[in-house]
């Protein structure tokens, strides 16, 4: 079960020193925190406590509200913002979050994009806008627990060849050999 902001009850009183403020987000890092939760979302900008959700946003509910772009762009993030973007669908939401968060000033290099790579084709023309934007992906091959079914040989490849950096930025997916 997770927990919220709410349950929290956070303030800056009960936050005292490092290993307090260490807790605090560590808990921080637990919460599954949806968009659309707006009292959570104004407390973290209020508080300017730094996260990181390691899941991906889900762009379609936040490009059209400039009032959850507002918010997203004021939050103090630990390392990247993260978006989801497992559909070609996906595509234009996420770049539009990216267009408006950067007009609101946040730089290109905060944005990180979660890829399931379920069809290659698909995968691959997704990876390949954001390489040629600039904008970090990171490749995930699909894997269905309920089912056992496994990434395949070439979904891995996909991801090894997106994940590694240094390779991703330095050839195309077709010249790139194990």
């Amino acid at each position: 079960m997770y927990k919220t902001l709410c349950d929290i009850k956070l303030s800056k009183e009960n936050c005292n020193y490092q290993e307090e403020i260490r807790q605090l987000k560590a808990e921080i890092a637990k919460l599954k925190i949806c968009l659309d939760e707006s009292k959570q979302r104004e407390e973290i900008v209020r508080m300017g406590i730094a996260v990181d959700f390691n899941q991906g946003l889900d762009a379609r509910r936040a490009c059209d509200d400039p009032y959850i772009l507002d918010l997203l762009s004021r939050v103090k993030w630990i390392r990247h913002i993260r978006f989801a973007c497992d559909t070609r669908a996906q595509i234009e939401p996420v770049l539009k979050c990216i267009r408006e968060l950067e007009q609101r000033g946040v730089n290109r290099h905060r944005f990180f994009v979660y890829c399931l790579v379920k069809e290659i084709d698909d995968a691959l023309y997704r990876l390949n806008i954001f390489r040629e934007m600039h904008i970090n992906p990171f490749a995930q091959p699909y894997r269905d627990f309920d089912n056992k079914i496994r990434p395949t040989v070439e979904q891995r490849r996909v991801a090894h060849w997106c994940n590694k950096k240094s390779v991703f930025y330095s050839c195309e997916f077709k010249n790139f050999r194990l």
